[in-house]
């Protein structure tokens, strides 16, 4: 499969653009085209020198299978944006049903949730922020951690470590004050 001739010759977390073909993200067709044949020059079969060992011989067979299927993907518009979207790699082997029901679903999905962009992030956390869903989640948190405001960070939306203090002050205080929830006081950090 193209996953594992890509993890067999780069490793597992490899990128397509930047750990195979070694150009940016938003690299051109012309640029695509040029790392394709520069890798493919180092690495072909036929290059290799008799000097070599055979698993370096081996493993410059898998580069350029590699190298070969990341040009396949990257030069081709709708496998580029599929891999760029999701990062899986549509192969030539892959059957028509396979394909056709991964788009299906792809668009499925999409119809119902729309993508969620930076902006739209940054507007919910405006809202989220010193609302009663925040608050309910900090002393929800603070019960179940016994006051462990750093385990807190990991469950309350949108966190940081400078929201603590503020926690303690308008949530976590005026709750221990009205008996809504014990006193973790030492645990408080």
């Amino acid at each position: 499969s193209a996953a594992t001739i890509l993890s067999e010759a780069y490793g597992e977390s490899a990128c397509l653009y930047t750990t195979v073909l070694q150009v940016p993200k938003n690299a051109t067709p012309s640029q695509l085209r040029k790392a394709y044949y520069k890798k493919c020059l180092k690495y072909h079969p036929d290059k290799q020198t008799s000097s070599q060992n055979k698993s370096e011989i081996a493993l410059a067979k898998k580069k350029f299978q590699a190298i070969s299927l990341a040009y396949t993907i990257l030069s081709d518009e709708e496998k580029r944006k599929e891999y760029d979207e999701s990062g899986d790699m549509v192969e030539e082997d892959d059957d028509l049903v396979n394909k056709s029901g991964m788009k299906q679903w792809t668009e499925y999905f999409n119809s119902i949730f729309p993508k969620v962009t930076t902006t739209d992030i940054e507007a919910f956390e405006i809202k989220y922020k010193c609302s009663d869903e925040e608050q309910s989640d900090v002393l929800k948190y603070y019960t179940q951690f016994k006051g462990d405001l750093n385990k807190m960070l990991e469950c309350v939306m949108l966190s940081a470590d400078v929201d603590k203090e503020r926690w303690v002050k308008d949530y976590i205080q005026p709750a221990i004050d009205r008996g809504d929830i014990d006193n973790y006081g030492e645990m408080v950090r």
